[in-house]
């Protein structure tokens, strides 16, 4: 209790510590009243009297000093006076204080932001309790990427005692509609019972998915995510038990669960995964499930991995058409949804140099700020102040704006979140993907910040407390205080900053050049100007035949065609730029080799008019009609990628091949005959062209199609005419995205664009960064100078030999920065940038020129107005202030 008391009194010496000085200042004062009286009696002066009161109590200042440091915590007491001596200086010189808060606090804001983009791709992760032991199941071959597993391996995996729950789900998009409702087409979910369990998952409203509902032959039942409840049933509780049409099969509401659910999943809305069509029938090597399941007690992931494999040896021996070579792969959900981090550790890496050129730039500015307070060390040096109490003082000054700086680097972090999430297409991304400011992120950097500053301010703190007092004293603070300490550290300072800016200007740089070499991501070929676009989904299910699939088409051709202002109308299983069915590539006697697989390219299904529409040009053959759809013949356009890999020095036209599907390798290929090649345009947004195959929209058109109409004239206002002439042939049938195809490929291509626009504010950052810094210190130097500047232009000196002075040391800091600077860069580029041979690297000449080019830039902008105050020096204003 004692010591509870003694802490809490030492707490309030702390809050009333004035309050409490007065009284024992009152309480001295009254001691000295009494010893005054009794000299007064003994026949003394008054001031006698008082002197001898003070001889025989002693120190004033020392007793309350003593009291203060018995009642009080002395460190937390010199702590308090160091904080508020440091927020005065702070005060007294609002231009010095502002310029290092803003550059330091414009590092921190680049680097929160990068560091918060890469924390919630790489750590965030699945909001899933306890998530260390949900694993996630795939398959892989010895050369192709992961895939999914089959039905009938993900029952055999259900076997094990490995999982103590094991679920799976296959993503898709359905129609969504109802009596009276206008349908909508939305990503959905078939989800095995036990999947929202695994999660970790509750309903919001009513249940979710069971057992009985995940049979065959069950009722169909439905559970929406909140944000369908919201937007579409105006979270109303009757919702549950409403019967709504699902790919125009009626469907049961029987519950409501979160959007942030930890369901590894995007989809609105979840159906059982019996209820997908074909699945419990399909082929051992339709391997379309995505499987996860939390791990049982006392299993570890080694354990997990050991059994998951075995598994698929056995599969291997029992099943060699179907599994020869596949093997199960059992890795921690996290790490398959966000990925490992060392993809983006030149990311996080680039943000953390920032705050490194940053701070490098305050300790900069803190060294020239000491040099010019070297009167002010030499007065507190010859009134008592120990070395080391001034240089925690000036360590104060520089954390307490560290401090500053951090907050309004939060503060430039949230803005630039706020334009980077403007920038992202909406429903694009994940939910577990939040940009949302982290407290642990926030901390880390708010930490690293101070401490860099602190440290950087180290270097200025001991330079300025070597200094000589009375030497300072006897010249008048106009001597240059420890010129030779001071001149290594600011070009160390210096030195470091700019390496730093060349490795950050190389990298951005190679990005740059490697961007323009290849054309990333545009289809310059293609002409997207007035051509509408829109998403039709079609039921697979019931009534809902092929044979109606292709009438279907043909009746939304043919409106689409008599629209006023149409020339032009088509349809596509892919947008440009949106990806392409994966497909295997057979060519008509050349066989593969034993053990060989079998080359992967991308197919579209293309109705009559695709390309015409699209403005590409058939380099050679033909391109479809209305007769290659209707007719048995088959027959396939290929464009100029697939041509030139796989007939080289050969006629394609009139060659044959088959396209056949991934995991079909059992089925009977169906020959085709190549009549025509177009040119080449990217279906994914990467510097590689995809070869591809267009296929004719005829047989059997996919569930999903793209509408592709060209107008005369403004092609944005077609949406209502398009729509209504859609609910003219078939009211279920929905028309989604409507927007024109500039607007598609704008959102397609967001990542790269964006990734173009975080390259540029790093540039920026850096080149301000650079920039303030290096005309900090020439201007500080160049103004200690001005005597002798003067003196020199009295004595003849040209303006050529000034500029050579002044910019002495920036020239062997330039040369110092500039190796080191590309060293780090070439190590930088071996360690995090395995790109191809063709692509450009840091080491060439082009990238070099560009980044010495901004570097010379960064000097002359740093120098010019030093260099201009130095030449334009007078002698008689020089004397005159003297």
């Amino acid at each position: 209790m004692r010591r509870m008391v003694v802490l809490f009194s030492r707490v309030l010496d702390v809050v009333f510590r004035g309050r409490r000085d007065r009284r024992v200042f009152e309480e001295v004062q009254q001691h000295l009243d009494l010893l005054t009286e009794e000299h007064l009696r003994r026949g003394l002066s008054l001031a006698q009297a008082e002197l001898a009161a003070r001889k025989s109590f002693g120190g004033v200042d020392q007793v309350i000093a003593s009291y203060r440091d018995q009642r009080g915590w002395p460190w937390l007491t010199r702590l308090t006076e160091d904080t508020w001596c440091a927020a005065r200086q702070i005060s007294r010189d609002m231009r010095f204080s502002a310029a290092v808060v803003g550059v330091l606090a414009l590092g921190v804001g680049v680097s929160h932001l990068f560091l918060t983009l890469t924390y919630a791709h790489t750590m965030r992760g699945l909001p899933i309790p306890a998530v260390d032991r949900v694993m996630f199941v795939s398959t892989a071959t010895r050369q192709g990427p992961l895939q999914g597993l089959s039905f009938q391996e993900f029952r055999d995996l259900q076997a094990l005692p490995t999982f103590s729950d094991l679920a799976a789900f296959s993503n898709t998009q359905v129609t969504l509609g109802g009596e009276g409702d206008v349908p909508d087409r939305i990503d959905a979910a078939y989800a095995s019972a036990g999947g929202f369990e695994v999660a970790g998952a509750t309903p919001v409203h009513g249940r979710l998915i069971t057992a009985a509902d995940d049979r065959v032959g069950s009722v169909p039942v439905l559970v929406l995510t909140e944000r369908v409840w919201r937007d579409r049933y105006g979270t109303s509780p009757d919702v549950l038990g409403r019967t709504v049409l699902v790919g125009g099969q009626a469907t049961t509401v029987v519950g409501v669960v979160s959007d942030a659910s930890g369901f590894p999943s995007p989809a609105a809305v979840f159906l059982p995964l019996a209820h997908q069509p074909g699945i419990v029938d399909a082929a051992r090597d339709a391997r379309s499930l995505r499987v996860f399941g939390r791990l049982a007690d006392g299993v570890e992931v080694t354990d997990a991995a050991a059994a998951v494999g075995a598994a698929s040896t056995r599969w291997e021996a029992s099943y060699p058409t179907s599994n020869r070579g596949v093997r199960a792969v059992v890795v921690p959900i996290n790490e398959r949804y966000n990925g490992p981090i060392q993809g983006w550790l030149p990311f996080m890496l680039a943000g953390l140099i920032v705050v490194a050129v940053a701070s490098a730039n305050v300790g900069n500015l803190l060294l020239t700020r000491g040099a010019a307070r070297a009167r002010e060390v030499a007065i507190r040096t010859a009134l008592g102040a120990s070395r080391g109490r001034i240089v925690r003082q000036l360590l104060m000054e520089s954390t307490l704006m560290g401090a500053l700086a951090s907050a309004l680097g939060l503060l430039v972090s949230r803005v630039a979140l706020a334009a980077y999430r403007a920038g992202v297409p909406d429903n694009i991304l994940p939910y577990w993907i939040d940009y949302s400011l982290d407290r642990v992120v926030v901390m880390i950097l708010v930490a690293l910040a101070i401490a860099t500053v602190a440290a950087c301010a180290l270097v200025p703190a001991f330079v300025v407390s070597r200094a000589d007092a009375a030497s300072v004293l006897k010249d008048g603070g106009r001597a240059e205080t420890g010129r030779r300490s001071r001149g290594w550290a600011s070009t160390a300072f210096l030195a470091a900053e700019l390496a730093l800016a060349v490795v950050l200007l190389t990298q951005v740089g190679a990005a740059t050049v490697n961007s323009l070499a290849h054309d990333v991501p545009t289809n310059h070929l293609l002409d997207d100007t007035d051509v509408f676009t829109g998403a039709l989904t079609l039921p697979v299910n019931g009534e809902a035949s092929a044979e109606r699939r292709r009438q279907f088409l043909a009746h939304v051709l043919e409106r689409m065609a008599a629209l006023p202002g149409v020339t032009m109308v088509t349809l596509s299983s892919h947008l440009p730029l949106g990806g392409a069915f994966g497909r295997r590539l057979r060519i008509a006697d050349r066989p593969a080799g034993a053990g060989a697989e079998e080359p992967q390219i991308g197919a579209l299904d293309v109705a009559p008019g695709y390309f015409e529409t699209l403005g590409l040009p058939v380099t050679r053959g033909r391109s479809y009609d209305v007769a290659d759809a209707r007719s048995e013949a088959a027959t396939v356009v290929i464009n100029e990628r697939l041509a030139s890999l796989y007939f080289p020095g050969v006629e394609p036209v009139g060659q044959r091949i088959a396209v056949v599907p991934e995991g079909a390798a059992t089925m009977a290929p169906e020959w085709r005959t190549v009549v025509g090649v177009v040119a080449d345009v990217r279906q994914r947004p990467v510097p590689e062209v995809q070869p591809l195959a267009y296929l004719p929209m005829g047989g059997a058109p996919s569930a999903t199609a793209w509408l592709m109409v060209r107008s005369a004239a403004n092609a944005g206002r077609l949406a209502a005419p398009a729509r209504e002439a859609l609910r003219q042939i078939d009211p279920a049938i929905p028309l989604s995205n409507p927007r024109t195809l500039a607007a598609a490929t704008r959102d397609l291509t967001w990542a790269g664009r964006i990734s173009a626009r975080l390259a540029l504010v790093v540039c920026l950052a850096t080149f301000i960064l650079a920039t303030v810094g290096l005309y900090a210190v020439v201007a500080h130097r160049a103004a200690q100078r001005r005597r002798e500047f003067g003196l020199r232009v009295v004595l003849g000196a040209r303006a050529p030999a000034l500029v050579a002075l002044v910019t002495g040391h920036v020239r062997a800091a330039m040369g110092i920065g500039l190796v080191v600077g590309v060293a780090g860069a070439v190590a930088w580029d071996r360690a995090f940038s395995p790109v191809p041979q063709k692509a450009f690297r840091v080491a060439d000449p082009l990238v070099l020129a560009m980044a010495l080019g901004v570097l010379v830039l960064v000097v002359v902008l740093g120098c010019a107005l030093p260099v201009r105050r130095a030449i334009g020096v007078s002698p008689a204003n020089l004397l005159r202030e003297e």
